[in-house]
């Protein structure tokens, strides 16, 4: 996430540096010291492991909480030596304001927010899993079947959050922010960029400044230009499945003479007609409801791109803890008894996103 107007002032000598600096520019002297291993805030909660604490304008930790038999929860701590600490700190609690009023299985719940000395902390659930983007580092690209039943989780997960009154926009998602649960879900996290679509295209201001909140390769033109809608959100998403198909940033796929993004060849006509208008860079020609984009997959109400019996994903064969196979549950075209959120009904309550047997109903 880039925050424009991010900096750190040096303790030292009060000079401003980038967020991402580990020591001063001017004078060296440390910026940041991440919380140690050990320490305990609020009475209960012991710092176990410090998940991120390279640019941003919050460190993130595990701890284990006390007052829970140890439960661990994911705590975020804004930076106490933000040169723009105020704007960051109106960001912060509104993260957690937005946090502590949804519930949806696509977004951690919120578990508290609390000040020590200088500090602002959030404690939100902990989702056991791996982000896409380490899984991507892995493997190098997701299969078709992959890409589609995150694209699917992350719709409805937005779809929820745009049908709000006033609609949330994350502003940034991407891989590293979708972390792919054990149980086969996939978790929308870091709400730091969120912004209230009180009146959709409004400029995020602070005190006066601009707050431009965004991360390169993923926002579309028109955010990057502090302007962000629910489009912008399923640009976002459209760049990140470009990515999982691919394995290469969104940011190297965009072709400045076409004005558009190069798609992986061989995909099929539906798919690549709707990752082609997610991507769109004219917020005019690019979806604007997440609905819109279910039905063009072929999991919503109505026609949709290249609809018709059978148009849905093929039937599967495994353990429905498989993310990649089986007859776990679904919600996607075809018919049968299974539950949940993958894109495709089967036979049995697993667990995981697989999908079954049915004719494609898109």
């Amino acid at each position: 996430m880039n925050l424009l107007h991010e900096k750190l002032a040096c303790p030292g000598c009060s000079r401003s540096n980038p967020a991402d600096h580990r020591f001063c520019s001017g004078c060296g002297a440390k910026l940041h010291q991440p919380l140690a291993i050990g320490t305990v805030l609020d009475g209960r909660y012991r710092v176990a492991e410090v998940l991120s604490s390279a640019g941003g304008f919050a460190t993130t930790y595990v701890v284990e909480d006390a007052q829970l038999f140890g439960r661990r929860q994911v705590l975020k701590e804004l930076r106490p030596q933000m040169a723009e600490r105020e704007a960051a700190r109106t960001l912060f609690q509104q993260e957690a304001r937005v946090l502590a009023s949804l519930t949806h299985p696509g977004i951690p719940r919120v578990q508290g927010f609390f000040s020590e000395g200088e500090r602002d902390y959030l404690v939100e659930d902990f989702v056991s899993g791996r982000n896409l983007g380490a899984l991507l580092a892995e493997r190098g690209t997701l299969s078709e079947e992959e890409v589609l039943r995150v694209m699917v989780s992350v719709l409805k997960t937005v779809e929820y959050l745009h049908g709000r009154t006033p609609p949330i926009v994350h502003r940034d998602i991407k891989p590293d922010n979708l972390i792919l649960s054990e149980t086969g879900q996939v978790v929308l996290v870091d709400f730091g960029a969120v912004r209230l679509a009180s009146r959709p295209g409004l400029l995020t201001v602070t005190d006066g400044h601009t707050t431009v909140v965004y991360t390169q390769g993923y926002a579309p033109p028109e955010q990057i230009l502090g302007h962000a809608s629910p489009a912008a959100d399923l640009f976002a998403l459209g760049a990140t499945a470009l990515q999982l198909l691919s394995g290469k940033h969104p940011q190297t796929l965009f072709d400045i003479r076409l004005g558009r993004h190069n798609l992986p060849a061989g995909l099929p006509p539906r798919l690549d007609a709707v990752i082609g208008k997610l991507t769109d860079p004219v917020v005019a020609q690019r979806y604007d409801h997440a609905g819109d984009v279910l039905r063009d997959l072929g999991f919503g109400v109505g026609p949709g791109i290249g609809s018709g019996p059978g148009s849905g994903p093929g039937p599967g064969h495994g353990h429905g803890s498989d993310p990649g196979h089986g007859p776990g549950s679904g919600t996607g075209p075809g018919h049968g008894p299974g539950s949940g959120t993958g894109p495709g009904h089967g036979h049995g309550p697993g667990t995981g996103p697989g999908h079954g047997h049915g004719p494609g109903t898109g």
